[in-house]
């Protein structure tokens, strides 16, 4: 399977690595369960994909993402953060009961795990 994987580098990339990537991964997955083997293997294609489409760390638009991941990260948290806290705010300041806002907000599956009755307060 390892040597499949390796396949799916650019032939330069896996003329000058091949070798060394096999070996590292083959030592690495030696004594990891099915699973564990598995997910390594996909992050070794997800790793090929990454230097055949030029985002290694080696090439200029891959440093770029890698500067600009934190920061999108960051931004992400921001208006998640912002989103939540304009809903609380409207739960809140609202006269109408939780358990009926929660029902008509976003439906009655919030109501149905957060009430012991479902059938009689989410109607």
């Amino acid at each position: 399977m390892s040597k499949a994987l390796v396949r799916l580098y650019p032939a330069a990339y896996r003329a000058a690595h091949g070798r060394e990537i096999l070996a590292v991964h083959r030592e690495m997955t030696a004594d990891l369960s099915r699973q564990a083997r598995l997910r390594a293997d996909a992050d070794l294609a997800a790793h090929a994909l990454r230097v055949r489409l030029g985002l290694d760390p080696a090439s200029p638009a891959g440093r770029f993402f890698a500067l600009a991941a934190p920061f999108a990260l960051a931004a992400a948290a921001v208006d998640s953060g912002l989103s939540l806290t304009r809903w609380y705010a409207g739960l809140v300041l609202s006269p109408a009961p939780v358990r009926i806002q929660l029902a008509t907000m976003h439906g009655p599956w919030i109501c149905r795990s957060s009430c012991p009755t479902p059938r009689r307060c989410c109607r």
